[in-house]
């Protein structure tokens, strides 16, 4: 009995002082938590102590990696800059630049809006973000009965197009919407669903670089003889592509695509761009006509780059692409060719070589390898 008394004061003791020692280490241990936080509330991040113009100016580079283009509607690429912290959402809703490229898709509108008539709330707010920043603008209308909140959204869009710099349209019945005056803008990529709407541009003092699909070529009328940059796709008419190309004298660099039907190529037509510097056509087809005659009526003396596929050049591409380079009497520094056959690439490109020495960069490439961006 005496030893069990003994034993349970022995542990009682040991107990005792164990706790003291865990107490003096956990007081120990919160203070060092204490100090540890002390200083953490002290630091300053180096990224939070930039001044909000640097800051501003890596959201815009940040962004310019990724598309132009951002829907208000669909969550972007820009959420994540508005979520990170308080400072940086200050930041990004007072940088106009962050909100000035706005995408509408009318696929994008929740079936419950599409009979609304009022867009108020995110392209709206976008463009009071953006200011009086220039504006890149993406529209795809591309429903043959446009929705009344897609007629809404593009109307407001139009209301301030005289900051429009960059647009892409993909348009139906909305093309009647944007015939009006577009004083800043240097770009338009243009796609029209319906060749019935004959319809022009006529106060674009700034425009510089177009793209157009088939049917919007041959449905617009545009100031050719002040564009440096043409791009022609989807398979236009020799003859049509032909009779915009003789407008654009001052053209720097062109893409077109034309379509299989050859039609008929008056020989004695001679088509100058004297500014012409970069020549490439595309094909995104089986076909396989070749371009000679088309060739044969362009005079290009400043060119330096051609990029073409072999399958263009006829039955003599060699003699094709010296009768055309001796032509315009230019002096080719780039030759880019794609053939179909990957396997012929080294073969051709040695033969190329020995016939045109002069040229410095000649490369011939696998056809699937071709990418065009428009």
């Amino acid at each position: 009995m005496l030893k069990n008394l003994e034993a349970d004061r022995a542990c009682v003791a040991e107990t005792a002082a164990q706790l003291h020692n865990l107490e003096h280490l956990v007081a120990k241990l919160r203070a060092e938590q204490a100090a540890a936080q002390e200083r953490l509330d002290s630091y300053k991040y180096p990224v939070l102590t930039l001044p909000n113009e640097i800051v501003s100016e890596i959201f815009i580079h940040f962004l310019a990696t990724y598309s132009r283009f951002h829907s208000p509607i669909r969550r972007s690429i820009l959420t994540p800059l508005t979520e990170i912290c308080r400072k940086w959402r200050e930041i990004a809703l007072a940088t106009p630049a962050l909100w000035s490229g706005i995408a509408f898709c009318d696929s994008d509108i929740p079936t419950s809006l599409r009979h609304r008539t009022s867009c108020s709330s995110p392209i709206s707010e976008w463009l009071r973000r953006s200011s009086s920043h220039p504006l890149s603008i993406l529209i795809i209308d591309q429903y043959s009965s446009p929705s009344d909140m897609s007629r809404a959204t593009i109307a407001t869009l139009v209301q301030h197009r005289a900051r429009w710099e960059h647009a892409k349209l993909h348009l139906r019945d909305s093309v009647r919407l944007i015939d009006v005056p577009l004083p800043r803008l240097r770009h338009l990529d243009l796609t029209l669903s319906s060749p019935t709407i004959l319809w022009g541009f006529h106060d674009l003092p700034q425009l510089r670089s177009v793209v157009l699909n088939r049917v919007a070529a041959m449905s617009v009328t545009l100031p050719w003889a002040q564009l440096t940059s043409l791009t022609l796709r989807d398979g236009i008419e020799r003859s049509g592509c032909l009779a915009i190309l003789k407008q654009t004298k001052t053209l720097v660099h062109c893409t077109l695509n034309l379509s299989e039907y050859r039609g008929f190529m008056d020989p004695d037509i001679n088509v100058s761009l004297p500014c012409l510097k970069t020549l490439i056509f595309t094909s995104h087809g089986a076909w396989g006509e070749s371009v000679v005659d088309f060739l044969a009526t362009l005079i290009v003396p400043a060119l330096i780059e051609l990029r073409i596929p072999q399958r263009f050049l006829g039955t003599n591409p060699s003699g094709s692409l010296s009768s055309f380079i001796s032509k315009s009497g230019c002096t080719l520094q780039e030759l880019r060719i794609w053939t179909e056959n990957s396997l012929e690439c080294r073969h051709l490109r040695d033969g190329y070589r020995e016939a045109f020495p002069s040229i410095q960069g000649i490369f011939v490439e696998s056809e699937s390898s071709q990418v065009i961006h428009y």
